[in-house]
């Protein structure tokens, strides 16, 4: 019995093996062609602005609030 469980056991191990060499290999890499910029530099003023026009907002909306 115990020839059987060895004989069992070394089989299943090369078969196991086996499946896990027939795997395809990973991807290729992407076209440098097809990659997409964004140009984030262009409207960045916009944000500055609309970050400092919101930070004045909050901190006059608290200001307000704590002196009722």
């Amino acid at each position: 019995m115990k020839i059987k469980k060895l004989i069992f056991l070394v089989l299943a191990f090369i078969f196991s093996a086996g499946c896990a060499l027939a795997q395809g290999g990973p991807p290729p890499p992407p076209d440098p062609v097809d990659d997409i910029t964004l140009p984030i530099d262009e409207q960045l003023w916009v944000g500055i602005i609309l970050a400092i026009l919101l930070g004045v907002y909050f901190i006059y909306s608290r200001r307000t609030s704590s002196q009722k």
